[in-house]
Formats: structure tokens, sequence, C-alpha cells
């Protein structure tokens, strides 16, 4: 009976170890495999398809917002509760009535399916961990940000800036924790 009782606490500490390390890297592995198809190699902006995932880094993202006078990239975390966290149709909306292009960057894939069940129209973009050779996700996106933000990648930062990034053409104007 002691054994037993033993047996059950190891599995239930390493069950909530397993479930501890969710959110350290990109959760790829969190995904079925009818969203793993789902997630594609960016090739063109012009061929990306509503609720589609295509990775991206921000060279690509800083290439394309050249091509737009005014443009919003919102990162986010999947099932975020937060309440500066809104829903998609909301930052579409803001940005249609604003004269943004928007680019809605998930940071990784855990909970991708609150996402998806969501109504908006737009294409997700996810930050390509392999690009920058990284599968923690704090440094991957620490890299994605500040190569957006033209800063030395491995810059750490001093304060939380926000993840509503406002650009004119490829020039950043703003950060914002929520939106305006």
């Amino acid at each position: 009976m002691k054994n037993i009782f033993l047996a059950l606490i190891l599995v239930s500490s390493l069950s909530s170890c397993i479930i501890s390390f969710y959110g350290l890297t990109n959760d790829y592995d969190t995904l079925s495999e009818t969203q793993k198809k789902e997630v594609l190699a960016l090739k063109s902006f012009e061929e990306t398809e509503s609720k589609k995932i295509y990775k991206i880094n921000a060279k690509q993202l800083k290439s394309e917002l050249k091509k737009h006078s005014k443009s919003i990239v919102y990162t986010f975390q999947n099932g975020c509760s937060s309440k500066a966290c809104k829903p998609m149709f909301v930052y579409e909306n803001y940005a249609k009535n604003n004269g943004y292009t928007l680019f809605l960057v998930m940071v990784g894939y855990l909970h991708l399916s609150e996402t998806l069940e969501q109504n908006f129209d737009s294409p997700l973009f996810v930050v390509d961990n392999e690009y920058y050779n990284e599968k923690h996700k704090s440094k991957y996106l620490r890299y994605f940000e500040n190569e957006l933000m033209e800063k030395p990648l491995d810059e750490k930062p001093k304060e939380y800036l926000g993840s509503l990034y406002f650009f004119e053409k490829e020039t950043l104007k703003n950060v914002y924790k929520e939106l305006p």
C-alpha cells in the first residue's frame, strides 16, 4: 500500500512537471496533425489566406511593411485572458476604421484552437523560431521584437513596452499595450 501511494505521488509530480513545460517553447508538438498541416512557410504576402498560419521572421515582415503606408503588428499568445487581449475582430475593425494594414503574429502554438474559433478574416502569422535558431519562446520572441524595432537581437528589454507595434512604412512610430 505504501508503494502504491509513493507511485501515485511520483506520477502526479511528473505530470505536473510536464504541464509546466508548456509555453516555454513554441509548443508545435501540442498541435493535432490537421493543425500542423495548416502551418505553412511564407512564400508571399499576396498569397496568404484567411486563418491560415504562416511562419514569419521580422526581416520578412519589415520588408512587407515598406509596402503599406500604415500598419499594425500585433504579437499575441493564443488563449490570452488578460483584459488587454481583445478578440481578433476588434483589432481588424480598429485597423480597417483607421486605415491600417494588420498583421496578427502569434508567439507560439499553445491554445491555437482558441484563436481559430474566433470570428476574423485575417491570415495568422507565427514567429519562426527556427529562423532565430532558438527553441525557447522568451528568447526567440525577444529576437523577433528587437529585430522589428531595429535593436540588437540579444538586447534585453528594460521594461515591457507592449504588443501592438504601429508603423508608417517600415518605421516604428509607437508601441502600445492596448489599442489607443
